[in-house]
């Protein structure tokens, strides 16, 4: 989340909504707790396919120079930077309680059959970038 060092977890619909505006090669099938999802990428980490645990912190593939968020004001900007307190002027996010069921909820909704269909979609267009 905004200068955390990790970027924000997606729904799946705000996922689909980033890989249909053509986001995909800038996201990342993550997997934590038993769940494959996917998200905005770390620079360098662009269209890879991850365990979350080896993840080392780094600048998420939207943040701009000028430390603003280019998925600000869409349908794809991930939950969980939309609830995470962030002020850039202090040094990034605070962070979010993870206590407060927003994270469950998101790992819930990447075990669906949504869920599923968008991880499906997300690796059909990174095997379409790739032979091109």
């Amino acid at each position: 989340m905004c200068g955390s060092g990790y970027p924000g977890r997606m729904t799946p619909a705000e996922a689909r909504q980033a890989i249909e505006a053509g986001h995909a090669d800038r996201l990342i099938l993550t997997t934590w707790k038993r769940t494959t999802a996917i998200r905005p990428a770390i620079v360098g980490w662009e269209g890879g396919d991850v365990n979350e645990s080896v993840l080392k912190p780094g600048k998420c593939t939207f943040m701009t120079a000028a430390g603003h968020c280019e998925l600000h004001g869409t349908d794809s900007k991930p939950l969980e930077c939309r609830v995470a307190p962030c002020d850039n002027s202090k040094g990034g996010a605070y962070g979010i309680n993870m206590n407060n069921g927003v994270i469950a909820a998101i790992e819930r909704a990447w075990r669906t059959k949504e869920g599923k269909a968008v991880v499906k979609m997300w690796r059909e267009a990174i095997a379409g970038e790739a032979s091109q």
